[in-house]
């Protein structure tokens, strides 16, 4: 190949380097092991890390747009911490009780009641306000970049609705079954499936398909669209 050539070729590169997006490179994924502790991994390919400073428990997960990250404890009340090395605390007390949360790119935050339906609150000193009730039952949730709300139905299949006074619709079935969810900033949406393990789906109407296996098994995903900690904790399994 003639040296013009190759350099053509590599200027061609460089400039799809430049203009390709990298948003999800930046992504951090969040997840719950299965002693009810925090870990986090950089990247799909990258092995879970625990938290430092988990103290306490929690069984669902969400990131706020700032980056606070949201947690659900065993007393079914809001926990919050600040940062991925911070502690949890209890948020004020809103009344009631959820079992999942999630949270919307404008900071409205999400939750699932006993009853599955969903309920907001405008924030961490907020009460918790039943959303207009479109019908179905979801155990699990999250929430798009396009503000497009994700739930986890109780057949374990993948229901979406645009906004909190639409409807439930369930997602073209892609196989498998999933008992989390999540999305990444490129719209990727990542389940968990009953094995514990992360599945992924490029589109709503696309098929799950298994991540690269980096050992672990969580309970709960969320994700953070921005920050990437540094690895502050040497790598364990959940």
């Amino acid at each position: 190949m003639k040296r013009t050539a190759v350099i053509g070729l590599l200027l061609v590169l460089w400039t799809l380097h430049l203009v390709l997006p990298a948003v999800a490179a930046s992504d951090t994924l969040l997840g719950i092991g299965r002693d009810g502790k925090l870990y986090f991994r950089t990247s799909l390919e990258n092995m879970w890390q625990k938290a430092p400073q988990t103290g306490g428990v929690v069984s669902s997960l969400a990131v706020m747009p700032e980056g606070t990250i949201l947690g659900v404890g065993k007393d079914y009340k809001l926990y919050f911490r600040e940062s991925i090395d911070g502690m949890w605390i209890k948020a004020p007390d809103a009344g009631g009780a959820v079992m999942a949360v999630a949270a919307m790119p404008d900071g409205t935050i999400l939750g699932v009641g006993g009853d599955n339906k969903l309920y907001t609150r405008k924030s961490l000193n907020s009460p918790w306000i039943k959303a207009p009730d479109a019908g179905g039952a979801v155990i699990a949730i999250s929430a798009m970049p396009d503000g497009t709300i994700l739930g986890v139905g109780r057949d374990n299949k993948l229901y979406t609705r645009k906004g909190l006074n639409n409807p439930w619709i369930k997602a073209p079935d892609a196989g498998g079954a999933i008992i989390g969810v999540a999305a990444m900033s490129d719209g990727t949406i990542l389940g968990i499936g009953r094995d514990l393990k992360l599945y992924s789906r490029s589109k709503l109407s696309g098929p799950w398909q298994k991540t690269p296996d980096v050992g672990g098994q969580v309970t709960a995903i969320a994700v953070d669209w921005e920050k990437k900690p540094a690895a502050i904790a040497p790598a364990a399994k959940p």
